[in-house]
């Protein structure tokens, strides 16, 4: 279950950072948002509330423009559609390679929603495939308690988006960069095989 959990909440991370608010998508209407994220295999579902401003949306557009987190995203590309937008992107995580191709709709002012399938090879503890779900709707303004580029999953604390990616980045590092890490890392995707 630890595994299932820290590959979903690495593809939620590069999902909501690398490629939900790529130039070509609308800005999301001020105030806070409500995200209902769900990874299938079983890993359940999350709900993130976050607290957004132009400023906030023009800090994910500069980090997307660099690839996500220290350019982990390289290429990430948006496409206008008929009934919304396509979008394909490809990140380096923890030594796997992620190729992730979705679609969102809605107007980004009351609602939107969008589905990301992501092939990592080779598999990062065990998950090769990963279907990712969101569906998130504009809640009104912001509560007292937060403020712009607050987010708060699951009810727990509300923390700074900024600094949950910098954590996020930090652990992708240690992941990367611990050679006792990727060998354990290896082992286990070997004993998911078997």
């Amino acid at each position: 279950m630890i595994r299932i959990s820290l590959v979903s909440g690495l593809v939620v991370v590069t999902v909501l950072v690398g490629s939900a608010w790529a130039e070509s998508l609308p800005t999301r209407k001020a105030g806070l948002w409500e995200a209902t994220i769900s990874v299938g295999g079983g890993a359940g579902s999350q709900v993130s509330r976050q607290c957004v401003d132009a400023s906030t949306e023009e800090g994910l557009r500069g980090l997307v423009s660099q690839g996500g987190p220290k350019g982990m995203c390289p290429v990430n590309t948006v496409e206008k559609t008929g009934a919304g937008y396509r979008l394909h992107t490809e990140c380096s995580i923890a030594g796997s390679s992620m190729v992730s191709d979705g679609t969102f709709t809605g107007d980004f002012e009351r609602e939107y929603r969008g589905t990301m399938v992501s092939e990592m090879k080779p598999a990062l503890f065990g998950s090769g495939r990963t279907e990712t779900t969101i569906v998130a709707v504009y809640k009104g303004d912001c509560p007292a308690d937060m403020k712009p580029g607050d987010i708060s999953v699951n009810g727990g604390p509300i923390v700074s988006a900024t600094e949950s990616v910098a954590k996020a980045q930090a652990a992708l590092d240690a992941l990367k960069n611990n050679p006792d890490l990727a060998k354990a890392m290896r082992e286990m995707q070997r004993a998911a095989k078997e």
